[in-house]
């Protein structure tokens, strides 16, 4: 399995672009990047991860593949340390950990933080819709209500 098909497993299942950067070895613009190829392709990472997030059934066999994903990974890491300072190397086990936690920690639902994400992604793709058609009146008009927009839509 390549690191682009291993990053796209592991976003699917829930994972954060800094944990599945970390666990891959790969950078964060490394993931947008293939994040953007894929979409270009027509493949949203986003809705395949919501679709995921309703299939429980297999979340003990992702939970298993992505620990023994990060155990390797952490191996792996421990074998380049050598020459670091321990300092450093106690930084690169934080980080590890800190991953392993996050994916042993309840999930928090955020109905606050989701909507306004959606409502923040829908302005987005609306004024790229409108720089697209050469609409500056509609861009414009976006980018300076947009946290107006938001605001009403969260009292609501």
């Amino acid at each position: 399995m390549t690191k682009h098909q291993h990053s796209k497993e592991l976003y699917i299942k829930g994972m954060s672009i800094s944990d599945i950067a970390r666990t891959l070895c790969i950078t964060r613009a490394t993931i947008y990047a293939y994040r953007k190829k894929d979409l270009e392709a027509g493949v949203e990472w986003d809705d395949l991860a919501l679709a995921n997030a309703r299939d429980v059934s297999g979340v003990k066999m992702s939970e298993k593949e992505f620990l023994t994903t990060l155990i390797k990974s952490f191996e792996s890491a421990l074998e380049t340390i050598g020459d670091k300072e321990p300092i450093e190397k106690l930084q690169i086990l934080k980080e590890f950990s800190t991953t392993y936690y996050k994916l042993k920690a309840p999930i928090k639902t955020d109905c606050k933080s989701q909507v306004l994400d959606a409502i923040t992604k829908t302005i987005y793709e609306i004024s790229q819709i409108a720089l697209e058609e050469n609409d500056t009146t509609v861009a414009n008009f976006l980018s300076t209500k947009a946290d107006i927009i938001i605001n009403r839509t969260i009292k609501r």
